[in-house]
């Protein structure tokens, strides 16, 4: 055999075996690279924790769009660690499967700027990894809830969970993980708190992330029963649903609704609502959930319950600066639906041949 040949043959090998191994690790690896990431973050060490980011990583902060990118996570952090001197995440659920980690912790801090409050924050985190490197960070967490302890707002008047009928039984399904979280989706799109309940084992609990408590089984019938009230009009729609194994299914969804009936104490505004939401569910052999939590803004739904929605119709003027000056430009936009989800618009240069200024 031509021993050229022979010598390429062996780097195309070790070319291939590198490729599939930087796009695939196995879930075992990859919680323990999430692990040296937590741990140096821990440690302050702002350095090592980079390093296990991708060069074009984002980290996307639920709350506060648009995502950033990784020069802007690691300005953020160096903030924070100059800044709250006992930051750090404590250990909680960590789940993996391919190219994506999941963590559920909660991030402490003392704040100086609000005489030394300490500050707790649960959140659920989403790690998707390209071969070793994290690729982008998901992260959802309630905002009102720190703002409260730091003394900037009120807790909110918590009004009583109990649903208006008898809860009643579980009704198990016989579907596998997946296929029950679908069900579980269909339901809650049915509107019908009862029919949701159904799905819901005996011993069933759920943390609740944005109200920072545990619920049992009537106490979430009765959250879902306000919410419908609330929201006559909403629905779910799946963004990603991924298999975690060992019977837990990871869902991040758009509730979209409109605010037609009081909740939590703010009255109907008629406005329009879509939440970024995350659901990490568990379920049994029978297909019923066992443990839920849920994760979403309640900043971000008081701003669209109280605020007006953003009109895009209209004319809208433009300047565009030039070597040769300002070009100007007017579109005008009108909607071509009621719900304003679609929209056609004129674009005209008001002045095509700037003269320099």
């Amino acid at each position: 055999m031509n021993k050229s040949m022979t010598i390429s043959g062996t780097v195309v090998l070790i070319t291939l075996i590198l490729c599939t191994r930087s796009v695939a690790l196995d879930p075992d690896e990859l919680l323990a690279i999430h692990h040296e990431y937590v741990t140096a973050m821990n440690a302050h060490d702002l350095d090592k924790m980079m390093s296990y980011w991708a060069d074009d990583g984002i980290y996307d902060l639920v709350s506060t769009p648009p995502p950033v990118p990784k020069s802007y996570v690691q300005s953020y952090f160096e903030y924070l660690f100059s800044t709250f001197l006992d930051f750090h995440e404590t250990e909680g659920r960590t789940l993996a499967t391919n190219n994506l980690v999941v963590g559920e912790n909660e991030t402490v801090r003392t704040d100086p700027t609000f005489g030394n409050k300490l500050v707790v924050s649960p959140h659920l985190s989403i790690y998707d990894f390209e071969g070793d490197k994290i690729k982008q960070v998901t992260t959802y967490k309630d905002n009102l809830s720190d703002m409260v302890q730091r003394g900037q707002m009120d807790l909110p008047e918590m009004p009583k969970l109990v649903p208006s009928v008898e809860v009643p039984d579980p009704e198990p399904t016989g579907l596998s993980p997946m296929e029950a979280n679908t069900e579980l989706i269909a339901r809650w799109n049915s509107r019908d708190a009862a029919h949701v309940a159904k799905m819901d084992r005996a011993d069933f609990h759920i943390y609740a992330g944005p109200l920072g408590t545990t619920l049992d089984r009537a106490a979430m019938m009765a959250l879902n029963e306000m919410y419908f009230t609330a929201f006559p009009d909403v629905q779910i729609e799946v963004v990603r649903m991924v298999d975690l194994q060992d019977s837990w299914v990871l869902t991040e969804l758009i509730s979209k609704g409109t605010h037609k009936g009081d909740f939590m104490g703010v009255p109907a505004s008629g406005y329009l609502t879509g939440l970024r939401v995350v659901w990490l569910t568990r379920y049994d052999a029978d297909g019923l959930v066992t443990e839920q939590s849920f994760y979403y803004d309640n900043i971000t739904l008081l701003n669209q319950m109280t605020a007006p929605p953003y009109l895009v119709d209209g004319i809208w003027i433009t300047t565009i600066p030039t070597p040769m000056g300002n070009l100007n430009l007017t579109t005008t936009y009108v909607a071509q639906d009621t719900e304003r989800t679609r929209y056609s618009g004129s674009l005209e240069e008001v002045n095509p041949m700037p003269l320099l200024v």
